[in-house]
């Protein structure tokens, strides 16, 4: 009997799986699909640009300040963190002043002195004087009189020098800042005694604004030299060039600098001449000592194809863009660019005139989706 149970059970679950299969799978076939990603896009478009020319520049801070200790002692305090950013007077370093302190108060107990002398040797001539009106003494005495008040007031004179250059000492046992800027690493530490001839005790530089050197052509040098002739402007004045930065990762600074000085002579090894532009830096990107590309721009304008900067990507076979077709699907194209400006960049092959190019929402797209498209605002004129 148990069986005959048991083979009924066995025959029961033969034939109620596969309905319970065949109904999880019509479940899964009615499951809802996922909605196509939204992504932002813009047109590659033909627009008037500037041609521009590019050079290698390094930054260069405008203020770059050494600290040095100017008396000798043992450095009992350092007042700031290492990269700190400080403002102008701020107490940096203190050495141990005793020993100048003392000699402060010896150099006003010699300035005292000589003073006592000036008023006795005074009074001593006025004396004098009225004896050799009346003939009571001799000119000889009267002249050595005059004589003893001249060697006093020198003796006061050197006596002031002395006490000047002790408080000077005395003074510079604490360091100030003298600039506002960043400030660097700290060879010294406390308790080190330090030396006037020694080693700086740390590095201070001004970040905001940077000056960018850079060594141009002759060419740009004799464009540069007719605008100014162009606009009437006095030897040392000079037009307003304005200069932007392709920095090392290959993106631009958003911020645009200004030629400031160009020098008087050309470089006959490379036939090139420096120029220097300043840039605002109030977000502290750059640095001095950074390799950058400065690129200059050119009167003339011409038409190239321009894209937003924020829309090419990088790997390691060169740069792409993501595009989105007409039917909204999503492909891969590769690029190769040109000079940018402002937030967009030449496209010298790869691209059409009109064809949708993503600016965000890359990371959740990939060739052969469909998706969803939005334009994306256009740049203001600084490139934002």
């Amino acid at each position: 009997m148990r069986k005959i149970l048991y083979k009924h059970k066995l025959v029961y679950l033969l034939l109620t799986v596969p309905f319970a299969f065949l109904a999880g799978c019509e479940k899964e076939a009615a499951a809802p699909e996922h909605p196509a990603p939204g992504v932002m896009v813009t047109k590659a478009s033909t627009q008037l640009v500037k041609q521009t020319s590019e050079f290698i520049g390094r930054t260069m801070a405008v203020n770059d300040v050494q600290l040095r200790a100017r008396v000798q002692g043992y450095l009992l305090e350092r007042n700031f963190r290492e990269g700190d950013n400080v403002q102008v007077g701020d107490v940096l370093f203190k050495i141990e002043s005793d020993t100048y302190e003392a000699q402060v108060a010896a150099a006003q107990g010699d300035v005292e002195r000589a003073e006592a002398e000036v008023a006795r040797t005074q009074d001593d001539l006025v004396r004098y004087e009225k004896l050799y009106k009346s003939q009571n003494i001799s000119e000889q005495e009267i002249s050595k009189a005059r004589n003893d008040k001249l060697q006093a007031l020198a003796n006061l004179t050197s006596s002031k020098a002395n006490l000047h250059r002790a408080q000077t000492d005395l003074d510079n046992t604490v360091i100030h800042a003298p600039i506002k800027g960043r400030i660097g690493r700290s060879i010294i530490s406390v308790g080190n005694l330090i030396d006037p001839g020694g080693d700086p005790l740390a590095r201070l530089v001004e970040l905001d604004p940077m000056y960018v050197t850079i060594n141009v052509s002759e060419r740009v040098l004799v464009l540069i030299k007719a605008k100014q002739l162009e606009l009437g402007l006095a030897e040392d004045q000079l037009p307003n060039v304005e200069v932007q930065l392709r920095l090392p990762d290959n993106s631009m600074y958003p911020r645009t600098g200004i030629l400031d000085f160009v020098d008087n002579v050309v470089n006959t090894g490379t036939a090139t001449v420096t120029v220097r532009a300043k840039f605002p830096n109030p977000d502290e990107l750059l640095i001095p000592g950074m390799f950058v590309r400065a690129l200059i721009a050119r009167e003339d304008e011409t038409e190239a194809l321009m894209i937003p900067e924020q829309a090419i990507q990088e790997d390691q076979a060169g740069k792409f863009v993501m595009i989105v077709d007409s039917e909204n699907a999503v492909d891969v194209r590769r690029i190769k660019t040109g000079q940018g400006e402002k937030g967009r960049v030449q496209i010298i092959d790869g691209l059409q005139d009109g064809e949708s190019v993503v600016v965000e929402g890359v990371q959740k797209i990939r060739p052969g989706m469909t998706v969803t498209t939005r334009e994306a605002p256009l740049p203001s004129p600084d490139g934002n």
